[in-house]
């Protein structure tokens, strides 16, 4: 019903629609037979971007975002264990639209009120490299590596197979001369920086991690019971994929890729 009220431009029943479901499930019993969108209490994740980018086209974007931090943007409407899945939702549909100043508030205050988590610094991450903003996507890793040190849990392998598509994209367009924004070219020692982060991980862990934790696919919030998934949930089709995964989509590959796109460049200069 949200779905359809967002795409019939009635922003109002589908954001009514959303609170009503929440508050009505939220102090119900938790079942499996009614965890249907995957967390307690939420619609489908394709209703929320709905929702997103209806506000963006009828230009009512305060209005959506309350359904997740309140009118003033100050109370979180969800907790913690459900709030992740709305705001990876707005960030991802907000990015569709080239509206990353918009992805960057919800992000940002979602930071702020909450417990940081990986799956939507992932997400943030995967729209800065879609929107080709590589510079950007570098500062947020660095920013994430920060907030991990003191213990917010907002880095894990996506993050660092994300970083890598996203330097490894940037190594091929400026060889193509075929950059989205001169400003956004990764310098060639930010490069051999962010591949010494990406290695230490990997040492970090001890050994590599099962392919659906270091592909590069985008991560999806579906068929998710508990924060203990958190991390793995990544829509069926996405697990299908990563499961034939080739060894390049894994971190170590992306690195080998990358070191051998920079020894090219230095043979060739």
């Amino acid at each position: 019903m949200a779905y359809l009220a967002s795409h019939g431009e009635r922003l109002d029943m589908a954001l009514r629609v959303a609170r009503d479901n929440f508050q009505r499930q939220r102090n119900l019993p938790l079942s499996a037979s009614r965890v249907i969108a995957g967390v307690h209490g939420l619609l489908r994740t394709f209703a929320y971007e709905a929702i997103a980018e209806q506000s963006v086209l009828s230009g009512r974007v305060p209005d959506a975002i309350s359904l997740l931090f309140g009118t003033n943007g100050t109370e979180p409407q969800y907790p913690h264990g459900t709030a992740y899945i709305l705001v990876a939702c707005y960030i991802r549909a907000f990015g569709k639209l080239g509206r990353l100043d918009l992805s960057a508030d919800v992000f940002d205050t979602y930071s702020r009120l909450h417990e940081g988590n990986a799956f939507v610094s992932n997400s943030y991450l995967f729209a800065l490299g879609h929107a080709g903003h590589r510079m950007d996507a570098v500062a947020l890793v660095r920013r994430l590596e920060n907030a991990q040190k003191v213990g917010a849990p907002v880095i894990d392998g996506v993050t660092y197979s994300a970083l890598g598509k996203i330097l490894l994209e940037g190594l091929s367009s400026s060889a193509t001369n075929d950059l989205c924004d001169p400003a956004q070219a990764v310098p060639v020692d930010t490069v051999v920086e962010m591949l010494g982060h990406m290695e230490a991980y990997l040492d970090g862990v001890g050994e590599q991690l099962p392919k659906c934790f270091v592909s590069d696919k985008a991560p999806r919030a579906v068929d998710v019971q508990n924060q203990a998934y958190q991390n793995r949930s990544l829509s069926r089709k996405s697990n299908r994929e990563m499961e034939g995964a080739s060894s390049k989509d894994t971190i170590p590959g992306i690195i080998a890729q990358i070191r051998k796109k920079l020894s090219v460049r230095q043979n060739g200069q």
